[in-house]
């Protein structure tokens, strides 16, 4: 089910992604679901503050084919959580156009690779730039799908308007969606400290952008990566 999602989340932009994939070689005009599937399949685990310094120990070849790696692994399973989430919240417009983020995420990452450098910094660049404003977007979406619910199920007699912190316990898809979203956060929070923490480790690219990040990083990383 998350697979036919997927292929609902990327809509009208595949035909254009496939027809830059079939030009680098790869097969047919399903690649980037089949990318989204099978790297959401792979393992993925907040990172301590041991294992962060011993990316230290790796050349900066080592650390660019590990953190492109990890970005691949992490965004798609990120589009996969948010489209497959119930009461049709995958469907709200703001929570769309974050999972078409995370889609043109996947296509700069492929068009970018890591065996060149400079182009792939430059692209992660842009990709933590793009995202600095998608919390407000979530929140927009939780707004959205909590208007709906309201209109939904308007109250009757002297009963008060249904609130999604009321329903959460009784109900299991809105469950669903506060863990997908507990979820979310901490798989986005791993990747922008990655990003910012391997390319912090080569002072001399964008030294002041890149600390600016850390900073911004540090005082929004959420009480689930501090554990």
């Amino acid at each position: 089910r998350g697979l036919c999602a997927a292929a609902a989340a990327v809509g009208g932009s595949l035909s254009s992604s496939c027809a830059s994939v079939e030009g680098a070689g790869l097969l047919g005009g399903n690649w980037m679901l089949r990318h989204i599937a099978e790297n959401s399949q792979q393992p993925f685990s907040k990172y301590s503050l041991e294992e962060l310094l011993r990316l230290q120990e790796l050349s900066p070849t080592e650390r660019l084919l590990h953190l492109d790696n990890v970005l691949h692994v992490g965004i798609s399973k990120i589009v996969l959580l948010l489209q497959d989430l119930p009461l049709g919240f995958g469907s709200r417009g703001p929570i769309r156009e974050v999972i078409q983020d995370y889609v043109q995420d996947l296509r700069d990452l492929h068009d970018n690779p890591p065996e060149d450098p400079n182009r792939f910094k430059k692209c992660i660049l842009e990709i933590f730039a793009r995202h600095r404003g998608m919390l407000g977007q979530i929140a927009r979406g939780l707004r959205d799908f909590q208007h709906e619910i309201g209109e939904g199920f308007e109250p009757i007699a002297d009963l008060n308007s249904t609130s999604l912190a009321d329903i959460c316990e009784f109900v299991p898809a809105v469950q669903k969606i506060e863990r997908t979203l507990d979820d979310f956060f901490t798989i986005r929070t791993t990747l922008r400290l990655l990003i910012a923490h391997c390319l912090q480790l080569n002072p001399e690219d964008r030294g002041a952008e890149i600390g600016f990040a850390m900073h911004e990083l540090m005082q929004r990383i959420p009480d689930s990566l501090r554990q």
